[in-house]
């Protein structure tokens, strides 16, 4: 039988509550299977927490250096382009078709 979207509307909270629970219990689950690690293979647990705790502490710089590139690199964009704007402006304010939308400017605002 397909549920309908009364039911399914009634099964969605149920849902959202369930996964932060199921979070927590996952986490818990974890946490026992490193203490059982750790009874049994002390030296080998401690090994490999830290060797992830000094790549977190690789990866940290890189990931900040790499923001910092991509922000750079947005930024030159955003200057180049406000420059080509600009250029594009200047070009047509000094172009025939230029001359021709001031004209008509100046005629239509004679009186401001």
């Amino acid at each position: 039988m397909a549920a309908t979207k009364s039911q399914i509307k009634t099964i969605e909270p149920e849902i959202e509550n369930t996964t932060d629970e199921e979070s927590e219990e996952s986490m818990g689950i974890f946490e026992n299977i490193l203490d059982i690690a750790h009874d049994l293979f002390p030296k080998a647990v401690e090994d490999g927490l830290e060797r992830v705790a000094n790549y977190m502490e690789e990866i940290g710089p890189s990931w900040e250096a790499g923001c910092d590139r991509i922000y750079n690199k947005v930024m030159n964009f955003l200057d180049g382009a406000e420059e080509a704007t600009m250029n594009a402006i200047d070009k047509l304010q000094h172009s025939p078709i230029g001359v021709a939308i001031d004209q008509v400017y100046k005629k239509n605002h004679r009186n401001d």
